[in-house]
């Protein structure tokens, strides 16, 4: 999803457009959206992304377009309670944050972003987004391997603790907004079947990075997966021996027998960010008692 608004925001940017970057950096309570969702705003509305859509969405449209007008940042914050709810027409009953951050096609950092961001992209690293939310434009990115790229000013100390969460970072000195956008990580999805058929083109499409294992050649054929960046024959039993998992991977199991799922999820037994079986109950129940009995070997 990222790469995807990135490539369309570099574009703009090129065609000497200027744009505004809304982004929610905090919410409270029941909201369409949470902190990190974003949108590109440019002079003929939205052009990508979304805050959760309805009349706050509609609202922060306009809001965008006037700071388009004035080329300053600003941030606002919309109630959804019964009070507001004559003003903007919904009652989530919670708070949302929204910063605009005003994007200047003739500021050189915002190109050298976009660009740096399509570079780490390609390449599938870690990084993050960093917006300073007292300075007009701040923004830069940080990633292991390039450093930190970009004009906000960023303590040591928030760097060395940045996560997988959008977080806000508000003291006496700075008051910043991170969010990884970038992620060397793969979905490793175990068994070909008709569910994994379906669930791969989805994950794809919000950019997910996506292996198919399976036992039955018939169910790797690459045909079935075009999403996928790679699909493998494996043995189920000796899954160490086809990929190693880190802890920026992510697990699907969802093999076509109980005896396969278990061996998919003890091969699984990593920090990794997520992990999922498609399953009943008993199933469930079944597959932790024998994890824990591999586990405690």
């Amino acid at each position: 999803m990222y790469e995807n608004f990135i490539s369309d925001h570099t574009t703009r940017i090129q065609k000497e457009n200027d744009l505004v970057l809304a982004s929610i950096v905090a919410s409270s309570g029941s909201t369409p959206r949470g902190a990190g969702s974003r949108m590109l705003v440019g002079k003929k509305g939205r052009v990508a992304g979304t805050i959760g859509g309805g009349s706050v969405e509609h609202r922060a449209e306009l809001m965008a377009l006037d700071i388009l007008e004035k080329k300053e940042s600003c941030e606002h914050e919309f109630r959804l309670n019964r009070k507001d709810v004559e003003n903007i027409g919904m009652i989530c009953g919670g708070d949302v944050t929204v910063f605009f951050q005003y994007l200047d096609h003739n500021d050189p950092i915002i190109m050298e972003l976009a660009v740096t961001a399509e570079t780490l992209y390609k390449e599938r690293k870690d990084f993050w987004l960093i917006c300073d939310l007292h300075a007009t434009s701040g923004m830069s990115l940080y990633s292991a391997s390039y450093g930190l790229t970009g004009n906000a000013d960023v303590p040591s100390s928030i760097l060395s603790s940045l996560s997988a969460r959008p977080c806000r970072h508000r003291n006496e000195t700075c008051d910043l907004f991170t969010e990884q956008i970038g992620t060397s990580g793969t979905v490793y999805v175990f068994g070909g079947g008709h569910v994994s058929q379906k669930l791969v083109p989805i994950l794809a499409s919000v950019d997910f990075h996506c292996i198919v294992l399976d036992d039955r050649p018939e169910f790797t054929d690459p045909a079935l997966f075009p999403d996928a960046a790679e699909t493998i024959l494996c043995d189920f039993d000796h899954l160490d021996q086809s990929i190693s998992i880190t802890d920026a991977d992510y697990c699907c199991v969802m093999t076509r027998g109980h005896a396969y799922d278990c061996a998919g999820t003890t091969s699984c037994h990593t920090c990794m960010l997520y992990r999922r079986h498609w399953k009943s109950r008993q199933k469930s129940w079944c597959i932790s008692s024998s994890r824990r009995r591999v586990w405690n070997r």
